[in-house]
Protein backbone atom coordinates (compact mmCIF):
# COMPACT_ATOMS: atom_id res chain seq x y z
CA UNK A 1 0.00 0.00 0.00
CA UNK A 2 1.07 3.34 -1.02
CA UNK A 3 1.10 6.27 1.27
CA UNK A 4 -1.80 7.71 -1.05
CA UNK A 5 -3.07 4.56 -0.59
CA UNK A 6 -3.32 5.54 3.11
CA UNK A 7 -5.57 8.30 2.22
CA UNK A 8 -8.23 6.98 0.33
CA UNK A 9 -11.55 7.20 2.46
CA UNK A 10 -13.10 3.29 2.00
CA UNK A 11 -15.72 3.18 4.81
CA UNK A 12 -18.47 5.99 6.09
CA UNK A 13 -20.07 5.91 9.46
CA UNK A 14 -23.95 5.17 8.81
CA UNK A 15 -25.25 7.22 11.47
CA UNK A 16 -22.74 10.59 10.72
CA UNK A 17 -21.89 9.59 7.52
CA UNK A 18 -17.71 10.76 8.24
CA UNK A 19 -15.75 9.30 5.80
CA UNK A 20 -12.57 7.11 7.26
CA UNK A 21 -9.48 5.50 5.36
CA UNK A 22 -8.57 1.88 6.58
CA UNK A 23 -5.59 3.49 8.10
CA UNK A 24 -7.71 5.62 9.81
CA UNK A 25 -10.81 2.69 10.91
CA UNK A 26 -7.76 0.23 11.71
CA UNK A 27 -8.58 -1.58 14.89
CA UNK A 28 -11.97 0.70 16.08
CA UNK A 29 -15.30 -0.86 17.29
CA UNK A 30 -17.32 2.82 17.10
CA UNK A 31 -17.26 5.89 14.94
CA UNK A 32 -14.53 8.29 15.70
CA UNK A 33 -16.12 11.12 15.08
CA UNK A 34 -19.91 10.48 16.91
CA UNK A 35 -19.01 7.11 18.66
CA UNK A 36 -21.99 5.14 16.97
CA UNK A 37 -21.05 1.13 17.29
CA UNK A 38 -22.97 0.48 13.88
CA UNK A 39 -21.35 -1.32 11.28
CA UNK A 40 -20.33 1.30 8.58
CA UNK A 41 -20.39 0.92 5.39
CA UNK A 42 -17.96 0.60 2.13
CA UNK A 43 -17.84 3.58 -0.13
CA UNK A 44 -17.16 1.09 -2.91
CA UNK A 45 -20.87 0.69 -2.39
CA UNK A 46 -22.21 3.95 -3.50
CA UNK A 47 -24.67 3.56 -6.44
CA UNK A 48 -27.58 5.39 -8.09
CA UNK A 49 -30.69 4.35 -7.85
CA UNK A 50 -33.73 5.33 -9.84
CA UNK A 51 -36.65 5.56 -7.42
CA UNK A 52 -40.08 7.51 -7.22
CA UNK A 53 -40.11 9.63 -4.56
CA UNK A 54 -43.05 8.24 -3.04
CA UNK A 55 -41.91 4.68 -3.50
CA UNK A 56 -38.74 5.97 -1.18
CA UNK A 57 -41.02 7.73 1.42
CA UNK A 58 -42.67 4.21 2.10
CA UNK A 59 -39.50 2.76 2.70
CA UNK A 60 -38.54 5.23 4.72
CA UNK A 61 -41.34 5.03 6.38
CA UNK A 62 -41.53 1.42 7.55
CA UNK A 63 -38.03 1.26 8.19
CA UNK A 64 -38.45 4.38 10.50
CA UNK A 65 -41.71 2.73 12.82
CA UNK A 66 -39.51 -0.93 12.62
CA UNK A 67 -36.80 1.16 13.85
CA UNK A 68 -38.71 3.02 16.58
CA UNK A 69 -39.93 -0.56 17.57
CA UNK A 70 -36.77 -2.37 18.13
CA UNK A 71 -35.30 0.71 20.15
CA UNK A 72 -38.47 0.63 22.37
CA UNK A 73 -38.34 -3.27 22.80
CA UNK A 74 -34.07 -3.05 23.46
CA UNK A 75 -34.88 -0.19 25.49
CA UNK A 76 -30.60 -0.09 27.13
CA UNK A 77 -29.82 -3.50 26.00
CA UNK A 78 -28.48 -2.32 22.86
CA UNK A 79 -25.46 0.62 22.04
CA UNK A 80 -26.91 0.93 19.02
CA UNK A 81 -29.78 3.35 18.24
CA UNK A 82 -32.01 2.01 14.89
CA UNK A 83 -33.83 5.15 14.91
CA UNK A 84 -31.72 7.60 14.41
CA UNK A 85 -29.68 5.51 12.16
CA UNK A 86 -32.89 5.34 10.09
CA UNK A 87 -33.22 8.97 10.39
CA UNK A 88 -29.81 9.74 9.59
CA UNK A 89 -29.88 7.92 6.41
CA UNK A 90 -33.26 9.67 5.35
CA UNK A 91 -31.94 12.93 5.98
CA UNK A 92 -28.94 12.20 3.49
CA UNK A 93 -31.59 11.18 1.24
CA UNK A 94 -34.20 14.03 1.45
CA UNK A 95 -31.37 16.61 1.48
CA UNK A 96 -30.55 15.48 -2.27
CA UNK A 97 -34.00 16.49 -3.28
CA UNK A 98 -34.71 19.35 -0.54
CA UNK A 99 -38.03 20.74 -2.78
CA UNK A 100 -39.36 17.06 -2.23
CA UNK A 101 -41.70 15.94 0.88
CA UNK A 102 -40.40 14.69 3.57
CA UNK A 103 -39.29 11.17 3.87
CA UNK A 104 -40.10 10.35 7.26
CA UNK A 105 -43.31 10.42 9.73
CA UNK A 106 -40.85 12.10 11.93
CA UNK A 107 -40.17 14.94 9.49
CA UNK A 108 -43.33 15.02 8.11
CA UNK A 109 -45.26 15.80 11.83
CA UNK A 110 -41.84 18.24 12.25
CA UNK A 111 -42.99 20.30 9.35
CA UNK A 112 -46.69 20.20 9.98
CA UNK A 113 -46.43 21.48 13.45
CA UNK A 114 -44.53 24.63 11.76
CA UNK A 115 -47.04 24.81 9.11
CA UNK A 116 -49.51 24.77 11.97
CA UNK A 117 -47.56 27.53 14.11
CA UNK A 118 -46.94 29.91 10.91
CA UNK A 119 -50.68 29.59 9.80
CA UNK A 120 -52.99 32.31 10.54
CA UNK A 121 -56.17 29.67 9.52
CA UNK A 122 -55.11 27.01 11.91
CA UNK A 123 -54.66 29.07 15.47
CA UNK A 124 -56.07 26.62 18.19
CA UNK A 125 -54.84 23.50 16.23
CA UNK A 126 -53.11 21.28 18.51
CA UNK A 127 -51.21 18.33 16.91
CA UNK A 128 -51.19 15.09 19.67
CA UNK A 129 -48.62 12.90 19.09
CA UNK A 130 -44.78 12.26 20.35
CA UNK A 131 -43.98 10.65 17.22
CA UNK A 132 -41.44 13.55 16.40
CA UNK A 133 -39.82 13.99 19.89
CA UNK A 134 -36.35 13.97 20.26
CA UNK A 135 -36.66 11.47 22.85
CA UNK A 136 -37.23 8.88 20.38
CA UNK A 137 -33.72 9.63 18.66
CA UNK A 138 -32.01 8.85 21.68
CA UNK A 139 -30.50 12.35 22.06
Amino acid sequence: MTEEDKDVKTIRCTQCAAEFSDAEAEGITRCPKCGDPSVPMLISDDVTVKVNWHELHVLCVFAENWARKVDEDMKDDSPIKHLLNIMCIAERLQRQHPDKAPLTLFSEIRQLRKDVAESDDMSGVKIVTDIDSDDKLGL
